[in-house]
């Protein structure tokens, strides 16, 4: 990918409903996010790193269907659109909660003409294998590649550039979006938030 390019992306707004999905015990705490710093997800190389280059970062989606495919709490085949549906038992559990989010500046990766072809990105490498940079070894049939996901190295580069986070496809349901947001980086714009309200409207998570 051309991360040089990354500074001339073109800055969006983002407004509006996002959905999270999280575990019933950590609901005190839905936009805590330094539990993030070391774990492996798409966009995040987690303990790949050396500690000192480790960021946050929370994953939110347009949908709250799609929320619970995005953390695999529920299974569907889209072949030829069949609505088959299946729990997960392990996560049965889940919670989702809506967001309501306003942030200054995003890139939205989604952007095919423009943000995709400056990157040198396309859907397939967004959504793609990333688990297997992990999982392969040399004791392994297949050995590689291993280390750092390229969409893991574009997570890194996006929270670097500074921006506030960045819109995506979704792996699980590619007609749908994801939202990354980088809570570090929400403080370098005045306004921007991420807030949680109750039934009553009274706002119970709020970032920064």
């Amino acid at each position: 990918m051309n991360f040089l390019a990354l500074a001339a992306l073109p800055r969006v707004r983002e407004t509006g409903s996002w959905h999270r999905c999280i575990d019933p015990a950590h609901i005190t705490t839905a936009l805590s996010s330094a539990h993030t710093m070391a774990r492996l997800a798409r966009f995040n190389p987690g303990y790949l790193l050396i500690p000192s280059a480790q960021f946050a970062s929370l994953s939110f989606a347009d949908d709250p269907d799609v929320a619970l495919r995005e953390i695999e709490a529920v299974f569907q085949s889209l072949a030829r659109g069949v609505p088959s549906r299946v729990s997960n038992p392990a996560s049965s559990s889940t919670f989702i909660l809506k967001a309501q989010v306003n942030l200054a500046e995003v890139f939205d990766l989604t952007d095919l003409t423009v943000v995709q072809a400056r990157l040198g990105t396309h859907a397939q490498e967004l959504t793609g294998d990333w688990l297997g940079y992990d999982m392969r070894t040399h004791t392994t049939r297949v050995t590689g590649p291993n280390g750092v996901a390229p969409t893991q190295e574009l997570g890194f580069e996006l929270f670097r550039s500074g921006i506030e986070g960045f819109l995506s496809i979704s792996a699980k349901v590619p007609t749908n979006k994801t939202l990354t947001i980088f809570p570090k980086n929400l403080h370098l714009h005045a306004g921007s938030s991420v807030t949680i309200t109750d039934s009553s409207g009274r706002v119970v998570h709020r970032l920064p």
